[in-house]
């Protein structure tokens, strides 16, 4: 009894409240262990569960699952809006394209009225992409890319057909 009475109050309920449940299982144990072993054991089990406190194991996971899922959230909302910067010495048969952001590759150009993406540019030096044809092209031009966190987009009508060297264009894209 002075167990009992040194238990926080919830432990004591606790313990009156299952100890009679435990008491009509007598149907469920071994025939080699004594009844009353089987009792004091499950008693004094649900008392250690009670009464141990949460592991920091927990804690500290629950903190690192929040801290990774804040991160995500910050990730995933932080976009840049995409732009490209025509490169001096542009024309309209040789284009060199500068995107703000180093997250795309692929870059091909559709010229207005087309059908396909028919111009592919080659990736130069300092994430610039470059496209030499031999007769000009029809503006505005759509520019398709692969984004490397996965799949294609489209920015429509970005190049504008009075397009100046040294000019950047927005899309409506963010990446």
């Amino acid at each position: 009894m002075a167990r009992r009475t040194s238990m926080p109050a919830f432990l004591a309920s606790t313990t009156h409240k299952y100890v009679p449940q435990l008491q009509h299982q007598s149907q469920h144990t071994h025939p080699s262990i004594p009844q009353s072993n089987k009792k004091q054991a499950r008693l004094r089990a649900l008392i250690a569960l009670a009464s141990s406190p949460p592991t920091m194991a927990s804690r500290s996971s629950i903190l690192l699952a929040t801290a990774a899922l804040a991160a995500l959230f910050a990730i995933g909302s932080c976009t840049t809006p995409l732009t490209f910067a025509v490169g001096k010495g542009s024309k309209p048969g040789h284009l060199i394209l500068t995107p703000n952001v180093a997250t795309i590759s692929d870059v091909e150009i559709k010229e207005h009225g087309g059908d396909d993406f028919s111009f592919s540019l080659k990736e130069g030096p300092k994430g610039t992409w470059t496209l030499d044809t031999k007769s000009p092209l029809k503006y505005p031009l759509c520019i398709r890319f692969a984004v490397k966190s996965g799949g294609y987009r489209i920015a429509d009508d970005v190049i504008p057909e009075n397009f100046k060297a040294g000019t950047t264009y927005k899309t409506t894209l963010s990446i």
